[in-house]
């Protein structure tokens, strides 16, 4: 079984792209699951101010209708002219008044053209304040994917690091083991020290294994940010730039979309008091038909306008009113504890980021010495003078060490993306 666990600990799977920091990050806010949602509800708010809109602008229908009557109706008003004993010169005499044609067909226009609507003003406002909002926050989004997606690809690198640290112990396990047999062939090491050689072989391979699956499990996570099936290697560069001590949070996406969240309630709330002024709408309407009309024309039109003022309807306006004033006191105590949730996460980051650029030097100048001391060890165990065990102990302690580095440096590098979204660059 154990040339099985050789062979897929050497073989971690092969990832499905290759891809720079840079590169990534472009993908990720041009062509991935998470631009996809954040366009989607960009389109939904913006399908919001064409509704509102639509309630402005003139509204043209057309109808076509067919009747069939049970009978006929004609007031013969020409027959009783010709009845007259002279018609004078000049006089056109008028055609039978169909009240009522047997078969008929109708078509008409209409337009309805809003003259004056406030609310409906006040909505659109409220409208194009959800689209600022959803840009916000959409922006916010994408900051906070673009985050967690590069500090994903750090973390993937110290699993990438960690592979390593742990090969290179495995190799050192498997060298001083055969090390221990060749001196217990020659009488100098007993059976127990090649015996705990190799129980310390065993323990290392099995962290080698445990490596690759925890280096291809952050290589899936990358690819399933990407909307990539398959594991993806982000190439993550040189670590980022050291963070500013201050930054602009007033002005960071999280806060502003919730201002025009709360701008978008004020509208909303403005919208439902203008709904207690009346409103004013002009029409036009033009008919033809296949019988003539009483005034013995085929076609009519008209044109006009009205007022329409509801005074009653039963609280629905009070009710929209105060949903607004609630959602406006809603956005208040969320900016407010937005405010508060931002400025912790700066210090948080900053505190972060310190502690983590000095455990990077203690992590830098605990592999120098776990590398000494491992050689140092190892030569005294080749010379005769070291013992087996105290060489498995610095082996161990220097590949610890370079875990360890992994670790800080990803976490330094997480702390200074966590600044950089928060606008301290």
């Amino acid at each position: 079984m154990l040339w099985l666990t050789l062979a897929r600990a050497a073989s971690p799977a092969p990832p499905t792209e290759t891809l720079t920091l840079e590169d990534a990050v472009a993908r990720l806010a041009a062509d991935s699951p998470v631009s996809a949602a954040l366009a989607a509800q960009q389109a939904e708010a913006r399908s919001a101010v064409t509704a509102s809109t639509a309630r402005l602008l003139p509204t043209v229908a057309l109808q076509g209708r067919y009747v069939r009557n049970n009978a006929e109706a004609v007031a013969p008003i020409g027959s009783l002219f010709s009845l007259l004993p002279a018609i004078p010169p000049g006089v056109e005499v008028p055609g039978d008044l169909v009240i009522q044609p047997l078969d008929q067909w109708l078509g008409t226009a209409t337009v309805d053209v809003p003259l004056v609507v406030p609310a409906a003003w006040a909505d659109r406002g409220a409208s194009q304040r959800g689209v600022r909002a959803a840009g916000a926050a959409g922006e916010a989004g994408g900051l906070q994917a673009e985050v967690a997606l590069r500090s994903a690809a750090w973390m993937a690198r110290a699993a990438e690091e960690t592979l390593e640290a742990t090969r290179v112990g495995m190799e050192s396990a498997r060298a001083h083991r055969d090390s221990a047999a060749r001196r217990r062939d020659a009488g100098l090491d007993t059976d127990l020290d090649v015996l705990q050689a190799e129980a310390e072989l065993l323990r290392r391979e099995q962290l080698h294994e445990q490596a690759v699956a925890d280096l291809d499990a952050a290589r899936r996570g990358l690819g399933a940010m990407l909307g990539v099936a398959g594991p993806v290697e982000i190439e993550t560069g040189e670590l980022p730039a050291a963070g500013e001590g201050t930054a602009d949070l007033a002005s960071h996406p999280e806060r502003r979309a919730l201002e025009e969240r709360r701008e978008a309630a004020s509208k909303a709330r403005l919208a439902a008091r203008l709904q207690h002024l009346p409103s004013v709408a002009g029409f036009a309407t033009a008919t033809a038909s296949s019988a003539p009309f009483p005034t013995g024309q085929k076609t009519a039109w008209s044109v006009g306008a009205q007022a329409r003022w509801v005074l009653f309807d039963g609280g629905a306006r009070y009710a929209m009113s105060d949903r607004a004033s609630a959602q406006i006191a809603a956005a208040d105590a969320e900016l407010w504890k937005t405010d508060t949730a931002l400025s912790r996460r700066l210090q948080d980051a900053l505190e972060a980021e310190r502690v983590a650029v000095v455990q990077l030097q203690l992590a830098e100048k605990g592999v120098e010495v776990a590398r000494a001391a491992e050689a140092t060890s190892q030569r005294l165990f080749e010379s005769g003078v070291g013992e087996s065990l105290a060489t498995l102990d610095a082996q161990q302690r220097r590949m610890e060490a370079e875990v360890g580095l992994a670790g800080a440096r990803a976490r330094l590098a997480v702390s200074r993306i966590a600044l950089e979204g928060l606008g301290a660059r």
